[in-house]
């Protein structure tokens, strides 16, 4: 008997920042949209944010978790045409522009698109 065929899903992330500009020492939430884009359902999805410096984390969705500035966020199972979004809010420390980048990938599912999975907010602090 043959293995049954690996699924194959292709998650695409988006990333925005709000408010932009923000003010030195105010709060900053970003929104990722994390889509399946299918065929199939995509499971064991997680996603990573990797908070650059001139932001001090406070809060994220309650499938996140946050360690030292690292973000990491278990999203489960999401199936054909479906989108979750996780919101991360800051609090932007220095003026200039913070470049944030995110990524998104699934443990267990094939993925033949990765060039949708990373996705960068740019914010203007004053």
């Amino acid at each position: 008997s043959s293995a049954p065929p690996v699924a194959t899903a292709d998650l695409s992330l988006t990333k925005t920042g709000d408010p932009n500009p923000v003010d030195s020492g105010n709060e900053l939430t970003y929104t990722l949209s994390v889509t399946n884009n299918g065929p199939d359902t995509a499971v064991n999805i997680h996603l990573t944010d990797n908070l650059p410096s001139g932001v001090v984390f406070v809060s994220a969705s309650e499938e996140c978790i946050n360690t030292g500035n690292n973000v990491s966020c278990d999203l489960g199972a999401l199936s054909n045409g479906s989108v979750t979004e996780v919101l991360i809010t800051v609090m932007a420390s220095q003026p200039g522009f913070i470049m944030n980048s995110a990524s998104v990938n699934s443990a267990s599912t094939n993925d033949n698109n990765l060039e949708n999975n990373t996705a960068t907010a740019v914010t203007q602090v004053s």
